[in-house]
């Protein structure tokens, strides 16, 4: 019976283990988009897809902006404050601001990539899609990273040998639906405080001989942390798992999931705000962050023979009009 128990304990803790996120999934938003197989794209049997709504996210990107870098390194400025790790520290920084100068925001050459596998696999998935010279419609929020994402798909789509007719558009017009941010979205995001469940006192003691003069150690820390996990969207070799504990970099990634969860899940906090947009602008925007395939029956099927029982819903609402295709899922 003992031996029992301890097979079932060292069984469920491996289970945990590896439910446990890697250092790149810590980063949240900044983990870069994992590139799907084949297998994730099959046709359920007896359907054929016809139309392909797609939204998307951004590509991976440097930070916001140049400021956060600046910041950053202005806080090893003295060196007679560091530590030989600190110093270290220091020099990698440095190295980052390089490259990331005058490209805060900007979306960065893997960010590009992505969007391009993205639009290459769905050509290569659904055939039948983009035969016979096929028109792919599509439009970016005005942010530049965006725009950029939107531009290296289309040029992926060029370089097809289907013929593809591409129509693109970015324009000011289109945000109310695209990126629609309501007054009370607003308030609910200024509103929303998420503390870090973690203190920066060892942090600080590793990095500076006297932690006194650094005015904001936790903000320094999370700062630092998210160019941190950063570095997978720019592919620069550099690591800070000698820089952040495990615990440390689970608290910013436990803080994010918590305001993400606050400010636009459906969290009891927020009283269904994040949600009410969508019913407004509903028919005229399609929410999600990866392609969604609508799926018909093929030419031939006989009307009187039932579908397959998984699919049956899923055909009943593609086969209404077209234009219901675009409805409230986004």
């Amino acid at each position: 019976m003992k031996k029992t128990l301890l097979t079932c304990a060292l069984f469920f803790m491996a289970l945990l283990a590896t439910a446990q996120p890697t250092w790149e999934q810590l980063g949240g938003v900044y983990y870069a988009y994992p590139e799907r197989s084949g297998a994730d794209f099959r046709v359920p049997e007896g359907f054929q897809p016809f139309y392909i709504s797609h939204y998307g996210r951004h590509g991976s990107r440097w930070l916001t902006s140049d400021s956060r870098y600046e910041w950053v390194n202005s806080q090893f400025a003295d060196k007679r404050n560091l530590t030989p790790l600190g110093r270290e520290v220091a020099k990698r920084l440095r190295k980052i601001w390089r490259n990331a100068k005058g490209n805060g925001g900007k979306l960065t050459p893997l960010g590009a990539r992505q969007h391009s596998g993205i639009a290459y696999r769905m050509a290569q998935a659904y055939p039948s899609v983009f035969a016979n010279r096929p028109v792919v419609r599509a439009c970016s929020s005005t942010s530049d990273r965006c725009r950029k994402s939107m531009e290296a798909a289309f040029r992926t789509f060029l370089a097809l040998p289907n013929g593809f007719l591409v129509v693109c558009k970015t324009d000011s017009a289109d945000m109310a639906w695209i990126a629609y941010n309501s007054p009370e979205e607003q308030r609910l995001t200024a509103a929303t405080k998420v503390v870090a469940r973690v203190t920066p006192d060892r942090f600080l003691k590793a990095l500076f001989r006297d932690p006194a003069k650094v005015a904001d150690g936790l903000h320094l820390m999370s700062e630092l942390f998210t160019i941190a996990t950063d570095m997978q969207d720019v592919e620069m070799p550099i690591g800070f798992q000698d820089v952040f504990t495990r615990q440390e970099a689970e608290a910013f990634y436990e803080q994010n999931n918590r305001r993400m969860w606050i400010c636009n899940g459906p969290c009891a906090l927020n009283n269904g705000i994040p949600a009410r947009p969508v019913a407004t602008h509903q028919g005229r925007c399609r929410l999600g962050h990866c392609p969604r395939t609508a799926w018909r029956r093929p030419a031939l099927w006989p009307r009187h023979q039932p579908l397959p029982p998984a699919h049956a819903a899923q055909a009943e609402r593609c086969e209404k009009p077209a234009g219901r295709l675009c409805g409230p899922h986004g």
